[in-house]
């Protein structure tokens, strides 16, 4: 072979040599790219994770600073607002990420929801697991009564029908034998509803910003939606002037001017009653209602049960952390219920 063709030979491998070695380099470098990626994807999810967690745990201080003896909508701990008027807990930064903490809620089923920036009273709602009576045999027949008149009001269902979906929702709950296998305990989540008779995904859909499982049954009328104090019995008239008078003058929930009614025999007073129901007389039912509510415990205004939603972000990450707790006497929170995505 002549030096000219070896130097040729020579040239190509070493081209071949060169162009295995980009394609090696080009190889490690799309592997380094993508292990850097997913740890930067792990750094950012526990990053994430952590900021969600810091939600709860600053959401909960702020719960702790509450010492009054009534619970209402426009409190801190429910919608705080920075002194520009925007929601303090929206994206509150922390660090290079941040959190907010929110929640849906529903004034009537009629309106499209507000988001507050906060932890959620769960005694807004219907306790449809204090159907049952705490010996978990014994019918709560109010309560009873409120969860099919609810039923009637979101399902535009009859009479009927609510009934029918009641009871099998009793019997599921409750200690006696049937016909067809049961849990026979309450509810222990909500999503649980979907398992019953009768109670199709978007019917238990439906109800959940209206119902729920936790509290002792009581409901709080100072963030009760209209449906739940229709539910309760109460007439439309009296339904809207309990809302109206919440609301304030600016008619907006969760704002300055809303008022509280921070005890429940404000509702049997003279004076209170005027204030609330605009001076008009109310019919001797809803008179008499109001006062049956109270003396059975029915009605608060001071709530044990909240839901905080926290979602945290890092980068493109986000981690959310759902939790129920109850307040206890001593002021600790007792965990029950936690869900993590």
């Amino acid at each position: 072979m002549s030096l000219r063709n070896k130097q040729g030979a020579v040239l190509v491998v070493s081209l071949w040599i060169l162009i295995i070695l980009v394609l090696l380099a080009v190889s490690a470098g799309r592997r380094v790219s993508i292990a850097l990626k997913l740890l930067r994807y792990h750094l950012n999810r526990t990053q994430a994770f952590y900021l969600a967690q810091a939600g709860i745990e600053r959401i909960r201080y702020e719960k702790t600073l509450d010492t009054n003896e009534y619970d209402s909508l426009n409190e801190a701990w429910s919608n705080k607002l920075n002194p520009e008027g925007q929601p303090y807990f929206k994206n509150f930064g922390l660090g290079t990420g941040k959190f907010k903490v929110c929640y849906e809620y529903y004034e009537s089923k009629d309106r499209e929801p507000e988001i507050l920036y906060g932890m959620q009273d769960e005694q807004s709602k219907l306790n449809i697991n204090k159907i049952i009576q705490d010996d978990g045999a014994n019918l709560d027949n109010n309560a009873r009564a409120a969860f099919v008149e609810l039923l009637k009001i979101l399902l535009a269902c009859d009479d009927e029908e609510a009934k029918g979906l009641v009871d099998r929702f009793v019997d599921w709950i409750d200690k006696d034998r049937e016909a067809y296998p049961a849990k026979n305990l309450p509810l222990d989540r909500l999503e649980e509803l979907s398992m019953i008779e009768g109670f199709k995904p978007e019917t238990a859909n439906k109800l959940k910003d209206y119902v729920t499982i936790y509290g002792d049954g009581a409901i709080n009328i100072n963030s009760a939606p209209k449906e739940i104090l229709l539910a309760l019995g109460l007439s439309e008239e009296s339904a809207y002037d309990i809302l109206s008078y919440r609301k304030g003058v600016d008619g907006k929930i969760a704002t300055e001017d809303d008022r509280a009614i921070r005890e429940i025999n404000e509702l049997n007073t003279e004076s209170g009653m005027s204030e609330i129901f605009r001076g008009r007389t109310l019919s001797a039912e809803d008179a008499a209602l109001i006062n049956k509510l109270i003396t059975t415990l029915k009605l608060t205004t001071k709530s044990l049960c909240y839901m905080i939603a926290s979602y945290g972000r890092a980068g493109t990450v986000t981690k959310s952390i759902i939790i129920t707790y109850r307040i206890n006497p001593d002021k600790s929170f007792e965990q029950l219920y936690r869900y993590e995505e």
